[in-house]
C-alpha cells in the first residue's frame, strides 16, 4: 500500500482529499453538466494520445526491461525469491 501523500510525491496522484467519494461524485456531476458530444470527443482524443504514447515508447521500455534482467541486482533478487524452493 502507498499512502495518499506518498502517491502525490511519486506523481501517481495530483492531490489528496479528505473524502474521495464526495470528490469523485462532485467531479462526475461537473462532467455530466458538460455537452455530451464534447466530453466524448475529448475522451476519444485522450485515448488516442495515450495509445500513441504507449506505442512510441514500448520498444524502449521492453529493451530497458530486458537489460535490467542482466544486472546483478536482478539476479540477487531472484536468488532470494527462489531460495529454498529446490
Amino acid at each position: 500500500r502507498i499512502r495518499a501523500e506518498r502517491a502525490v510525491e511519486l506523481g501517481l496522484a495530483n492531490h489528496v482529499v479528505a473524502d474521495p467519494v464526495a470528490e469523485a461524485t462532485a467531479c462526475a456531476r461537473k462532467i455530466l453538466e458538460l455537452p455530451q458530444q464534447a466530453v466524448e470527443s475529448t475522451k476519444r482524443v485522450l485515448n488516442i494520445h495515450l495509445e500513441r504514447a504507449v506505442l512510441a515508447s514500448l520498444d524502449y521500455a521492453l529493451a530497458a526491461e530486458y537489460q535490467s534482467f542482466t544486472t546483478e541486482d536482478f539476479r540477487s533478487i531472484i536468488a532470494r525469491l527462489t531460495a529454498g524452493r529446490n
